[in-house]
């Protein structure tokens, strides 16, 4: 199992009501951190769980050159100018998803051409037991 998470993790603040979101305080990129935050705790809890059944792994891509990387405010052409020849190619992003699925190893962060262990920031284990309990039904 590969889950894609992202670097945005590091300015998430989620709390443990992952599936009620404020709606007063909803921001695109913070809403899009906390997502990949739940993610990334989920993609723990569930390698620790099943690591005798699955290997479980985590991959980040990085910033892909894709129609998703775009805000719908003004100024996308001025970032699309800038930043768009930084980003990868889609082919260049999805190696570390690739890497993470053919490992046999458990509960890792693949970045890059890397395998790196998960960030201890992404790291909490009550949080990801509280994640667990609310998508269990879902299962």
């Amino acid at each position: 199992v590969v889950s894609t998470l992202s670097l945005s993790c590091y300015v998430s603040r989620p709390t443990r009501q992952f599936f009620q979101p404020d709606e007063c305080h909803f921001r695109q990129v913070r809403s899009y951190a906390d997502s990949k935050m739940a993610l990334a705790l989920f993609t723990q809890e569930l390698a620790r769980r099943e690591a005798s059944h699955l290997h479980v792994n985590g991959a980040d891509p990085g910033v892909v050159d894709s129609k998703l990387l775009h805000m719908d405010r003004w100024f996308d052409p001025l970032a699309d100018r800038l930043f768009r020849p930084l980003c990868k190619t889609p082919q260049q992003g999805v190696q570390p998803a690739l890497n993470a699925l053919q490992s046999h190893a458990n509960g890792m962060l693949y970045r890059g051409d890397k395998m790196l262990p998960m960030p201890r920031r992404w790291q909490d284990s009550v949080s990801a037991e509280v994640l667990w309990r609310q998508t269990q039904p879902w299962l």
